[in-house]
């Protein structure tokens, strides 16, 4: 049985301490109250959540993650992203895989991330997609298994609305 324990090292560097934290903590916020969250969601929300820094007034999200961005960018540009609903519905083993690809210098683990973190960046950049993703979030939080977590997911991010968003994401990515 796992004991939940969140350990984190303290930096010399305050703020790469704070992304490590609060990415960590996400990790274990998530499996709370969404123990079935997909990777691409836990994995995405988590970088995003990592690069907010604490301020007097509450968490700020001003410094997006232009390494992340120069990864979709480079990867479509060689036309091997992952396909947006391939990514979803990436298990465990999938979505941390150390292979190559072959006509890039990254790992598909290192490409994951890099999708994952910009979807999220993107449909968190306006209002609408936001309060999809907490409707999405909400209904995974009822999710009693895997297996119902595949349908979730379709109901909210089907291939009819991935067609529409996936142009949208991509010009969203070439703006860091």
């Amino acid at each position: 049985r796992s004991l939940k324990l969140l350990v984190i090292r303290d930096d010399a560097n305050s703020s790469q301490t704070y992304e490590v934290l609060f990415h960590e903590a996400f990790h274990q916020f998530a499996y709370r109250f969404t123990p079935f969250i997909p990777m691409w969601a836990n994995e995405g929300l988590a970088t995003y959540y990592g690069l907010a820094r604490p301020t007097s007034s509450g968490l700020l999200f001003d410094k997006p993650a232009a390494s992340y961005f120069r990864v979709v960018r480079e990867a479509g540009s060689a036309r091997a992203l992952i396909p947006p609903g391939q990514l979803m519905a990436m298990d465990r083993a999938q979505f941390y895989s150390k292979e190559k690809i072959s006509n890039l210098e990254m790992s598909t683990q290192t490409l994951c991330y890099a999708q994952a973190y910009t979807l999220v960046s993107y449909i968190l950049s306006d209002q609408d997609g936001a309060a999809h993703l907490r409707t999405y979030l909400k209904d995974l939080a009822g999710a009693k298994n895997y297996s119902t977590v595949s349908a979730i997911s379709d109901r909210h991010f089907g291939r009819k609305m991935l067609d529409a968003m996936t142009p949208q994401w991509l010009t969203y990515c070439q703006k860091y």
